[in-house]
């Protein structure tokens, strides 16, 4: 999680990856690139929807998918004015979070891509941990690999010294 310094991204259907709307300012945007991605944004969206820090936006960038990643995150935008999505054609997982940079309007910025989750308590815990330690300009977290099917493989921490 980082901080940021735009505004943007209109909240009512989609836009062109040139179109910024710069309006309100969330605690975080959750900037999520996806390509091809129709297998897992929904469950990737269902962990952003269960946090329990409620001040964020997500900004979904389709990356020129040519299955219904698009749909699935419209379907998603319009059910929740607190995520938007951004097409754009096909150029890479970098320029796609370049994208959703562009557009976020958080005051700090946090990575999802559209095949992880979050753990309920994920975003209260980084803008926590962020906030208590102003002098920090990013902090993260360990992750759980799980296999397709749900298994869980190992717990990975990040050194903290």
């Amino acid at each position: 999680m980082t901080g940021s310094g735009r505004d943007s991204c209109e909240h009512a259907g989609v836009l062109d990856a040139t179109e910024p709307d710069w309006t309100g300012r969330p605690a975080v945007s959750v900037l999520i690139p996806a390509h091809n991605a129709a297998r897992t944004l929904a469950a990737t969206l269902s962990s952003l929807a269960r946090q329990t820090l409620e001040d964020w936006e997500a900004v979904i960038v389709d990356d020129g998918s040519s299955d219904d990643t698009a749909l699935i995150a419209q379907a998603a935008a319009a059910a929740d004015l607190r995520i938007c999505v951004v097409r754009r054609t096909q150029g890479g997982v970098s320029a796609a979070r370049n994208t959703a940079i562009e557009h976020a309007r958080g005051d700090l910025f946090a990575f999802l891509d559209a095949d992880d989750w979050y753990a309920p308590q994920a975003l209260e815990t980084l803008v926590a941990a962020l906030r208590a330690r102003p002098h920090l300009d990013g902090v993260h977290c360990g992750w759980l690999r799980v296999t397709a099917d749900g298994r869980e493989l190992r717990e990975i921490w990040p050194r903290t010294d």
